[in-house]
């Protein structure tokens, strides 16, 4: 809806959306936290209205004071928004629905929260929240910053979807041939599908078998060992659908989920060191988590706004080495994420601890995967990737890891370490 002055009023509402939504969904890269991440996210909202001065300063007034008078409960603010805005009880869907496709991005962020929390049996109320807030925002715009002739044009657009709902006989044809086709479309496909399984069939025990990722970098081994052996079987396979875990580095917190986001995972792997006490283990978890923090407090230090320049004049001869080194390939950029911490012995003591901990009674989650289900999990493993039967002596599994990391911004902190007398403008974009 745009008022005369054309102001982008739409566009205006969902950037200030996105930049609250930026804030309370953020997980760590900004450098001050917002102080309501805690609470719901609507409330939240709520505190955020009062100092937001965005507003004033394209000319809408009063939309401090318009929030402070929202009601405090979500659904209350969104029965509230309808009603101030006119909704027929029969556009309701439609015009919940297509606020949340203004904001589309957040929205479906919101609706994952929510399907991890149901995971777990819990719930999540954001995408409940950030409806109330997209809806909140155009009942305060109709009331009180636009014209007349804006709001006369909002109840016309009502009407003229109102009797466009009407449903017409011819409509509910066209939905029948449209399922009809995509019905025989789909025969078509598994009747192809299911000659080309019978087909492919192995009737002859394969030397051996290989279990590929579906992936280009292990595309490429895959068909040169088909080439130098054609006697071995190949086979491409999604390596998260393979043991359904959560894996939890050493010293670490938070696990990182090794599955697919539409699962629950049912196990929890630890990374442990071996042949350690556990003092021992203790003391290298300390040293470890002490480094990270120093390594996270240097990183702040050189990224601050007050230290940009100071520390690239100071300091920006001494990376030269290392540049030249990253440049060579002889060194890396940046630690490896699963390295970060730790020293050359201690990596080579890493493993994932399987035995079976804990009982699944207490708050921490029980650990390790038990001796009776291991057998159980192989064998899921093995029906996931088609292998049945006719099984060869020898099968590989043949997996990888992945790390990424932001080339421009690495170029462009390499450009100014080499130029500390330089007085670069930012970039815009990259923070």
């Amino acid at each position: 809806m745009f008022a005369d002055d054309r102001r982008n009023w739409p566009g205006f509402v969902v950037e200030r959306i996105s930049q609250y939504c930026a804030a309370y969904f953020d997980e760590g890269q900004a450098a001050w936290s917002m102080p309501w991440r805690d609470g719901p996210m609507y409330q939240g909202w709520l505190k955020f209205m009062h100092f937001d001065k965005s507003p004033r300063m394209i000319g809408l007034r009063g939309i401090g004071e318009a929030a402070a008078a929202l009601p405090a409960a979500a659904e209350t603010a969104i029965a509230w928004a309808l009603k101030e805005l006119s909704v027929p009880f029969d556009l309701t869907d439609d015009y919940l629905f297509a606020a949340l496709l203004s904001i589309g991005g957040w929205a479906g962020w919101a609706r994952y929260l929510r399907w991890q929390a149901e995971l777990k049996g819990e719930t999540d109320q954001s995408l409940r929240d950030l409806l109330a807030i997209r809806v909140c925002w155009d009942a305060i715009l109709h009331t009180s910053c636009v014209d007349i002739a804006a709001r006369k044009q909002w109840h016309l657009m009502l009407h003229t979807q109102k009797n466009r709902a009407i449903e017409q006989p011819s409509e509910h044809v066209d939905a029948i041939l449209q399922t009809a086709l995509e019905i025989g479309y789909q025969r078509s496909l598994i009747k192809s599908l299911n000659a080309s399984k019978s087909s492919n069939a192995v009737t002859e025990r394969p030397v051996a078998q290989a279990a590929f990722c579906i992936d280009v970098r292990s595309e490429i081994i895959r068909r040169a060992l088909e080439t130098v052996a054609p006697g071995i079987q190949t086979l491409g396979f999604a390596g998260f659908f393979g043991v359904l875990m959560e894996y939890v580095p050493f010293a670490a917190n938070m696990p990182k989920g090794h599955l697919p986001v539409i699962f629950n995972p049912p196990y929890r792997v630890c990374e442990d060191l071996s042949h350690a006490s556990e003092d021992e283990k203790q003391r290298h978890a300390a040293k470890r988590q002490l480094r990270l923090r120093v390594a996270t407090a240097w990183k702040s230090f050189k990224t601050s706004a007050v230290s940009t320049f100071t520390f690239v004049e100071a300091t920006g001869l001494i990376y030269a080495p290392k540049l030249f080194g990253d440049s060579m390939g002889w060194t890396r950029t940046v630690p490896h994420p699963d390295e970060r911490g730790l020293n050359s012995e201690t990596k080579q003591r890493l493993r994932p601890r399987l035995i079976a901990s804990g009982n699944g009674k207490s708050s921490t989650k029980s650990t390790g995967i038990s001796e009776t289900e291991r057998a159980g999990v192989g064998e899921f493993i093995l029906k996931n990737m088609g292998l049945t039967q006719t099984f060869a002596r020898l099968i590989l599994l043949a997996g990888h890891g992945s790390t990424t990391r932001s080339i421009i911004r690495r170029g462009l902190d390499s450009i100014a370490a080499l130029a500390p007398g330089r007085r670069e403008k930012p970039v815009p974009g990259l923070r």
